[in-house]
């Protein structure tokens, strides 16, 4: 295949493999051991001409998934039909997101009855717009500009996140010029760092 997505696996409520885990039916994996199996994911993939462009996804060159690369770069989408989920960027005033009522039935009787059928909406103040854009992007093994940061949001990534400069002493963060992203350390403990910017 051209791409390849490879997710550590994650015990979502409401799922059956987090009920089987919470009866002890299904163990989960030693973080080591996910850590081993991520980096022999790495190692096969490369190996074998994939790119890893995003922490859970590779791709042969030029086959990368715009469609998430949308979502990873805080982009605005539109989605249509029941359950759907929308974002705008520049909405309100750093950022909107609404989803769609999700029983098929129940959105249909909305539109119908309205011609919408949001169910959840919510307006990003800056804080937490800055955050999202930032380890959104920083899933992506290219990270981000920083000059494009502050030409989106008014300020510099430094100044929104002076922790960020430790982070990069700490080895976690690499910086090129204006362009941040995840050391190979920051990869394997991405959900940490992306903690601090949220």
């Amino acid at each position: 295949p051209e791409h390849i997505s490879a997710y550590n696996l994650t015990y979502e409520e409401g799922t059956a493999f987090h009920e089987w885990r919470g009866r002890g039916l299904l163990q989960q994996q030693h973080e080591d051991t996910e850590l081993e199996m991520f980096e022999l994911t790495q190692s096969l993939l490369g190996e074998h001409g994939y790119r890893q462009y995003e922490i859970s996804n590779y791709a042969r060159p030029g086959e990368e998934c715009r469609h998430n690369l949308n979502y990873w770069r805080a982009g605005d989408y539109l989605g249509a039909g029941a359950g759907a989920h929308s974002f705008a960027a520049h909405a309100d005033p750093a950022g909107r997101r609404w989803s769609n009522r999700k029983a098929p039935v129940a959105y249909m009787s909305a539109v119908e009855a309205c011609g919408s059928a949001i169910d959840s909406a919510e307006s990003l103040d800056d804080g937490r717009a800055r955050g999202e854009f930032v380890f959104l992007n920083l899933r992506c093994l290219d990270g981000f500009d920083a000059a494009a940061f502050a030409q989106r949001f008014g300020v510099s990534f430094t100044e929104a996140f002076p922790h960020a400069l430790g982070l990069h002493q700490d080895g976690l963060l690499e910086v090129d010029g204006q362009q941040w992203r995840l050391s190979p350390r920051g990869l394997e403990l991405a959900d940490s760092v992306f903690a601090t910017f949220l």
